[in-house]
């Protein structure tokens, strides 16, 4: 996805002359993904996770998208 980055797992390896693709799934999507990743794609390698780890952070842009469409409604805007 440009201008994103992803944690997908890897699926499946493929190597075409030399060359070598990644075949990713999201945990929560039903079918893999419709792009191979390219080598050059991939930044890093997910080794362990701590859980719920990322709520504060998804927590607060809800709290600032909130606050931005309440400036949005009170100003008319």
């Amino acid at each position: 996805m440009e201008g994103y980055t992803v944690v997908h797992r890897v699926v499946e390896k493929r190597q075409k002359n030399g060359e070598f693709s990644i075949i990713t799934k999201g945990d929560n999507n039903n079918t893999v993904d419709q792009e191979p990743v390219t080598e050059q794609q991939i930044i890093g390698k997910v080794i362990y996770k701590i859980r719920y780890i990322g709520y504060p952070a998804i927590w607060l842009n809800i709290i600032q998208t909130q606050e931005a469409l309440n400036v949005e409604v009170e100003t008319g805007k």
